[in-house]
Parts: C-alpha cells; sequence; structure tokens
C-alpha cells in the first residue's frame, strides 16, 4: 500500500540532526485526502512526543521532517484511518567522527615522564557540547587521579610512573577512544644526582589557554639544599684556613 523513502527513518540518526523521509502511496488509486488519513508520531526515550513536520509533494508522497534533540532509542509510529499499521525504533547517536575530535588532550604526562616522579595532562572540555556531559574516562596502567571541573571546562589528570618503558593512555568518551587514543607515553628512568637540588615543576606547559587561568607547582627538596649550603661553606673556610697557613708560613721564612 505504501513504502517508506529516505534515511530519516533509518535505525542510526545524529542527534540534533535534521531527520527526513517519505511516504509514498503505490496504489492506483490514491489522492491528497488519502495522505491526510496517515499520521505519524515519533517518541523520544522519556516517552515524549517530538514535533515531526508534514508536507505534501504530490498526490502520492508525503515528506516528514524531525529533529531528535535526545540521545536514545526513538519510536516510529505509522497508523492510517486512526488505526496502528507500524511501528519502527529509530536509534539517536552522537556524531562521533565530529564530536568526539573536538575534545583536546594536551600536557607533559601525554608524552613523557620519568619513573618515580609524579606528572600531568589535560582535556579541554570547552568545546564539548553542552546538551549532555558524559563522563570522560581514563585507562593507564599506574594509579591516577582524575579531577573534572565542568564549570572551567577542563580535566585534569595525575599519575606517578612506576617503572620505564612505553605506556598506554587511553582517553575514553561513551566506552570508547577519543581521536588519537591511547596516547603513548615515553616513560624513563633517570638517576637523581644526590650533589644537586631536586627541583620539579607541575603542571606548567608550553601550551596555554586565552583568557584562562594557569596553575602549576613547583617542588624543592630543601635537604639538598641545605647539604649543599653547608658543602660550600666547609669549602670556602677550609680555602681560607689553607690560605692563612701559607701566608704564616711565607712570613717565617722571610723573618
Amino acid at each position: 500500500m505504501y513504502e517508506l523513502e529516505g534515511d530519516g527513518y533509518s535505525k542510526k540518526i545524529v542527534v540534533n540532526s535534521i531527520a527526513r523521509f517519505r511516504l509514498r502511496i503505490n496504489s492506483y488509486y490514491y489522492s491528497k485526502s488519502l495522505l491526510d488519513l496517515f499520521s505519524l508520531t515519533i517518541l523520544d526515550p522519556h516517552a515524549h512526543p517530538i514535533v515531526v513536520q508534514r508536507r505534501i509533494l504530490s498526490s502520492n508522497l508525503l515528506e516528514l521532517t524531525y529533529q531528535p534533540m535526545s540521545i536514545g532509542e526513538h519510536q516510529l509510529s505509522i497508523s492510517f484511518n486512526n488505526k496502528l499499521h507500524r511501528q519502527m525504533s529509530i536509534h539517536v547517536i552522537h556524531d562521533e567522527t565530529n564530536y568526539l575530535s573536538k575534545l583536546k588532550p594536551f600536557g607533559p604526562g601525554l608524552q613523557r615522564a620519568i619513573v618515580g616522579l609524579p606528572t600531568e595532562f589535560y582535556v579541554d572540555l570547552n568545546q564539548q557540547t553542552t546538551f549532555n556531559h558524559h563522563p570522560i574516562q581514563f585507562s593507564l596502567e599506574p594509579s591516577y587521579q582524575a579531577e573534572i571541573d565542568y564549570e572551567q571546562k577542563m580535566a585534569t589528570v595525575r599519575y606517578t610512573p612506576i617503572k620505564q618503558g612505553d605506556c598506554p593512555i587511553h582517553i575514553l568518551e561513551y566506552n570508547k577512544d577519543i581521536l588519537h587514543s591511547p596516547f603513548i607515553a615515553n616513560i624513563k628512568q633517570e638517576p637523581i644526582r644526590s650533589d644537586q637540588p631536586r627541583i620539579q615543576v607541575t603542571g606548567l606547559n608550553e601550551q596555554i589557554i586565552i583568557h584562562r587561568p594557569v596553575e602549576f607547582q613547583v617542588g624543592f627538596n630543601f635537604f639538598f639544599f641545605y647539604l649543599q649550603i653547608i658543602y660550600f661553606s666547609f669549602q670556602q673556610r677550609f680555602q681560607l684556613i689553607i690560605h692563612l697557613i701559607i701566608q704564616f708560613i711565607l712570613f717565617i721564612s722571610k723573618s
């Protein structure tokens, strides 16, 4: 009696997109009044009806347009002469190829780190769509601490590598890796010299976002600092004593 045309009734529709499909009557006996007997409703996952615009293109062709605003399964019902004739499901999803690529990970912890020293990286959520804040997930071998600030639209992940080698870092959205994930951080084992103070800067990156406050930490090992001061102080005093002894010997020899 009729058939559906177009991709607007397909199983996967991108949220917030304009979806269209057509209903075509195949019978030899049709008229515009026959199209009026068809009614179509679409319910969102919360069983709320969404707006479906009707446009008669010809005496046997009806175009229907709608815009889904929610993620999940929608129900399309087609009735003829007030009797339910057909039902089908429409799955509304995110545009993963466009949506996920807008997340911007950056920071030193995505590229390199040193065994035993804490590091961090960030994910800029500024381009994330506002209709849904789905939690971001992270997966990496060492234990980590993640802080997600939706007001500042920034996620911060801190971790301390436990062994050298390549460390895969997965950043997941909707249980799927985002663009370029997993990131591979090169973890190195570097000996720390005891004769130098240990100074560590955490959180400061070459990429800084305009109009966004920047926070970083400076760690300093005061034990090595005081040890070094004592060493240089003793060294200077010892040199002074040697100098005085030499001057005294020269004075005695001349007299």
